[in-house]
């Protein structure tokens, strides 16, 4: 942001010293909001587009060529100057200019790392260390400075698995719905205004990452799958969330369900969003939103507590990409327990540790994507998963197609 809140971005050609500035409309204040920027180039204009909507172009013919210059991300690479104030995530550079449908399609949404065009790819998901991986493939990774190992937090920029978006103000708002293949979905409503588009995604994760917690009146919330809302648009644009849970596999009886919301993924706490129930119709619904994440909640336990950990064989198997290993943590005592889940190649090496730190008790799911923990991909061949926890140690063995 420049000292007037508006979003721009120069596209500077070193040898003749000539710079191109290409600047929003739109004012966005500084306040501590996530949003989405892209700058695509053609080779004859600079296009700017922030939350997926396009805000300003900049007729521009450079020719850009190779050269050994240092990559930054977040700085100026010359120098010590003109570090970006903020937080990133999901940076992405592409050899190809990318349309605003494209942009559209990826902002909510995590990349597999193989498209098209991709020429870097840093998620910045790592939890420790000092390295910025490039999931790419082309191994354009990056060490991250003036910062310790454990300096790492959780990111709260809308993301997901799948996505889905509405930017034409058709009938007055933009309304889009995002379904699982079990049944259920989401939809969300804008009133056209101070609302210039919506998106809805849907993380295919545990919602209670690490470190998270739900309030006392919240028994269990769905360890499958969280969504989430994204409203594109200035001042405070507000939106009416309905979850229609018809198909979801951990609904017995609608009488204790309740939809529980957060912020974003960085917030430490759930609560109870006191959505409005219509059983008739199978959903729960609230007015007056505001981009948030929203997950199944119940208020009582639909089974018996889990007593014992337990590691399942993976689905599918033999794989590719990758696949899903399902687990569980006993829920008595504590209800949080230790764990360790690791991937080991055949040689006994480990590949890629999956979780390893304090997790809720309950039934998880968590997918490997067939890369190692530096993001390449892994060889074709058997693998073993190991489960630690407390005295219990289980190791499955899982293979790999190509």
């Amino acid at each position: 942001l420049n000292s007037s809140s508006k979003v721009y971005a120069r596209l500077y050609q070193a040898g003749s010293g000539t710079a191109y500035t290409v600047t929003s409309v739109t004012n966005y204040p500084t306040n501590g909001n996530w949003m989405h920027a892209a700058v695509s180039y053609d080779g004859s204009a600079i296009r700017l587009y922030v939350n997926g909507v396009q805000e300003a172009t900049l007729n521009a013919a450079i020719a850009i060529g190779t050269n050994g210059d240092p990559l930054a991300i977040g700085a100026q690479p010359e120098g010590t100057g003109a570090f970006f104030v903020g937080r990133l995530d999901e940076v992405r550079i592409w050899n190809l200019a990318r349309s605003q449908q494209q942009i559209r399609e990826g902002m909510c949404r995590k990349l597999s790392g193989g498209e098209s065009g991709l020429a870097g790819y840093w998620p910045l998901d790592e939890e420790s260390g000092m390295a910025a991986y490039d999931r790419s493939g082309n191994n354009i990774d990056l060490v991250l400075m003036n910062m310790a190992e454990n300096d790492h937090v959780w990111s709260g920029a809308p993301l997901g698995d799948e996505s889905a978006f509405d930017y034409d103000a058709g009938n007055g708002g933009f309304i889009a719905s995002l379904s699982h293949s079990d049944g259920d979905n989401l939809s969300a409503a804008a009133a056209a205004g101070d609302a210039r588009g919506i998106q809805i995604y849907r993380a295919d994760a545990n919602p209670l990452r690490p470190g998270a917690t739900l309030p006392p009146e919240l028994a269990a919330i769905d360890s499958l799958r969280f969504w989430g809302v994204f409203v594109a648009g200035s001042g405070n644009p507000q939106y009416t969330v309905t979850y229609a849970y018809r198909g979801h596999p951990g609904v017995i009886t609608g009488s204790n369900l309740r939809l529980a919301v957060r912020d974003n993924h960085a917030a430490d706490t759930w609560a109870d969003l006191d959505a409005t129930p219509d059983n008739g119709a199978n959903t729960l619904g609230k007015t007056g939103q505001a981009g948030a994440e929203y997950a199944l909640a119940f208020t009582t336990r639909q089974q018996e507590p889990i007593s014992e950990f337990r590691l399942y064989p993976n689905y599918p198997n033999p794989f590719n990409p990758g696949t899903t290993i399902k687990f569980e943590v006993p829920e008595s005592g504590a209800g949080r327990q230790k764990i360790a889940l690791t991937v080991y190649n055949s040689l006994g090496q480990e590949v890629k540790k999956l979780y390893d730190g304090v997790i809720e008790g309950g039934a998880h799911e968590i997918y490997w994507d067939a890369r190692d923990g530096r993001g390449n991909p892994a060889a074709s061949g058997q693998y073993f998963v190991r489960l630690r926890g407390n005295d219990y140690v289980k190791t499955i063995a899982i293979t790999r197609i190509r």
